[in-house]
């Protein structure tokens, strides 16, 4: 019997009294069940157990916003400090390409 035939057949068949007072009452509290994506229960967890994923305790996760705001001021301290300052051409190629290349790394 193929899976689709089981399920259709299980799923038809008349239920216990007890299996219905127990669907009637889930149903009943459906609504205050614990339903997350699979980001938060990560995070749920980590912050659960932060010394276990060698993260230190009350990390934060940060946002898009702050994510990129940290990667600006990042890449321009690189940009600023890393990148010699007398060569336009690499700093072009910076702007352009923020992931660095052997030309930027002499």
């Amino acid at each position: 019997m193929s899976w689709a035939a089981r399920s259709s057949a299980t799923s038809d068949a008349p239920r216990a009294p007890a299996q219905r007072q127990v669907c009637l009452e889930a149903s009943r509290s459906v609504d205050l069940a614990h339903i997350q994506t699979i980001h938060a229960f990560a995070g749920d967890l980590l912050r659960t157990f932060p010394l276990e994923a060698a993260l230190p305790p009350g990390f934060a996760i940060w946002d898009e916003m702050q994510r990129d705001r940290d990667f600006d001021e990042r890449f321009r301290a690189w940009l600023y400090d890393e990148v010699p300052g007398s060569d336009r051409s690499a700093r072009r190629a910076a702007v352009a390409n923020p992931k660095p290349c052997r030309r930027l790394r002499t």
